[in-house]
């Protein structure tokens, strides 16, 4: 595993103060895969990785992206399988399942099959993403049954 190096990112005091005061002022910003901060855009992983450290102080280790050329939700996918393993895997995943609360990661599925391919941040009472076709967005945790056939809650392992 290893972890997108939030050192990387510029800090969130060289951006305006009061554009930034919430996760949420990131409504609107433009997907851009393997962006970094509000003004580059941002892909589902990023996001996360950018909206734990800067709001809510942590780490989000992920899977490897990978580097040949996948659709960003196949990507996605590989990644979480990465990162949150599967049933029966030999190395433990560093995260484990947990209730929805602020700063949470949320895999997100709605092929046929339910495979997990998309994430974002439990934050407010929903989750805060970013879709390709729309930039980040926020949906209420409450539609999320509508839109995702699979919602799981994920942080890391306390030990």
């Amino acid at each position: 595993m290893n972890a997108l190096n939030p050192d990387d990112w510029p800090s969130l005091a060289a951006l305006p103060r009061d554009t930034f005061t919430s996760p949420s002022a990131l409504v609107g910003v433009p997907y851009v895969r393997g962006g970094v901060t509000p003004a580059q855009g941002f892909d589902c992983f990023t996001l996360v990785s950018y909206v734990r450290w800067h709001w809510f102080r942590r780490q989000t280790p992920v899977g490897q992206i990978p580097k040949r050329k996948l659709s960003p939700a196949a990507a996605c996918a590989l990644c979480m399988r990465r990162a949150f393993g599967r049933e029966g895997d030999p190395v433990r995943s560093p995260w484990q399942k947990c209730e929805a609360r602020e700063g949470c990661v949320v895999a997100l599925g709605n092929s046929r099959l339910g495979r997990l391919h998309h994430c974002g941040v439990w934050f407010n009472g929903g989750v805060l993403h970013c879709l390709e076709n729309v930039g980040v967005c926020w949906t209420p945790g409450e539609r999320l049954g509508e839109v995702f056939k699979r919602v799981e809650c994920y942080e890391l392992c306390a030990d």
